[in-house]
């Protein structure tokens, strides 16, 4: 079984799950917070000394329900297998066991091909004077009538999750969890 190679960004590597699995069911997941600070591990940016672990502001990485081998999470920044399934990328990379009720962690899932005909950012997060970060060689990502949406994606509340709009389902740690398990 083939899977697309490593892609430098989640909206593109969704066009290729999408393109190669047809009828496999792709989603994509923001990982974040109101805080915007969220725990991960096994991180290519973390810290090696500490399982990788770093707090972004935002995660994203594309999910893909494989007849053959389950759910498997395609993140790319992870140092774990590329794809992973997603029990052990819960486990390891999402590691519950940490999770800290001052900064729970929510999900916001949608369906890949949504994503990828929704989603617009023109970068103007990246240049901000505490997180500025060079920008990817390829162009934005806009549609036909939307410059930046980034922030809509981002829309997460504690106190109503599971919670569905036009930008998916939030999701709190612990469904999340349950989608994973009911998808395997």
């Amino acid at each position: 079984m083939e899977f697309p190679k490593r892609e430098k960004n989640v909206w593109h590597l969704s066009k290729q799950l999408i393109q190669a699995f047809p009828s496999s069911e792709c989603r994509v997941c923001f990982l974040t917070n109101c805080k915007r600070k969220v725990s991960l591990w096994h991180q290519r940016t973390g810290d090696p000394n500490f399982e990788g672990f770093v707090v972004w502001d935002y995660h994203v990485f594309a999910m893909l329900h494989h007849d053959e081998q389950g759910e498997l999470i395609f993140d790319l920044d992870t140092t774990l297998q590329f794809p992973c399934s997603a029990k052990e990328y819960f486990e390891k990379a999402i590691r519950p066991d940490c999770e800290n009720h001052r900064n729970r962690r929510l999900f916001r899932v949608v369906d890949a091909k949504l994503y990828v005909e929704k989603f617009a950012s023109d970068r103007s997060h990246m240049i901000s004077p505490e997180t500025y970060s060079h920008p990817p060689p390829w162009p934005i990502i806009v549609t036909h009538n939307c410059q930046n949406n980034l922030s809509k994606w981002l829309e997460v509340a504690v106190d109503r999750c599971p919670h569905t709009d036009s930008y998916g389902c939030v999701f709190d740690l612990e469904q999340f969890e349950q989608l994973c398990n009911n998808s395997c």
